[in-house]
């Protein structure tokens, strides 16, 4: 009649959902992804650093701004992969709004880049296409702050049942 310890029950949940965020498929994308980061903004850096002339003022603003944000994704991808353990809700929050914001500077930048060189049809199309973009990005910061909010129901609802298990055992104990 003995039942097993409620923290068996969530432990093995818990390793449940370690094990489907440590996947290989996972890590490789990750790691597919980190490697990415690193190529572009490598080359976001290489063209500003060898400008042969001198830069106007917005174009050096641009360049950090684009070092910047790859910078922050090496550093996120770089800390999942290295710290070897499955991303925290608080890490799929901060990488769901490092997309935002990079979606919402593009989707400024680009079409008035476009407008100031006189090409109004690639600035709607740069416009558009970016408009997607930061709509999926904010659908992804909705999906995280979802993730988070389920993951500590989940674990409060573990909790209480843990809570009746043990009082259940140590009733029955008696």
């Amino acid at each position: 009649m003995n039942s097993p310890p409620a923290t068996n029950q969530t432990d093995d949940q818990i390793f449940a959902i370690v094990q489907r965020e440590l996947s290989a498929q996972r890590r490789s994308v990750q790691r597919l992804a980190l490697l990415s980061a690193i190529v572009m903004t490598g080359i976001v850096l290489a063209l500003w650093i060898t400008e042969p002339r001198p830069l106007p003022v917005h174009l050096h603003t641009s360049f950090a701004a684009m070092s910047a944000l790859g910078l922050t994704w090496i550093i996120i991808l770089g800390n999942i992969l290295l710290r070897k353990n499955c991303p925290t809700s608080w890490d799929r929050i901060a990488t769901a709004w490092a997309g935002l914001v990079g979606g919402v500077g593009f989707a400024i930048a680009s079409p008035l880049v476009c407008m100031m060189r006189g090409e109004p049809i690639a600035a709607v199309s740069f416009g558009l296409a970016s408009g997607f973009f930061v709509a999926v990005a904010a659908m992804h910061v909705r999906r995280a702050y979802r993730w988070q909010d389920d993951l500590r129901q989940r674990l409060a609802i573990d909790l209480e049942r843990a809570k009746d298990l043990d009082a259940a055992s140590n009733a029955g104990g008696d």
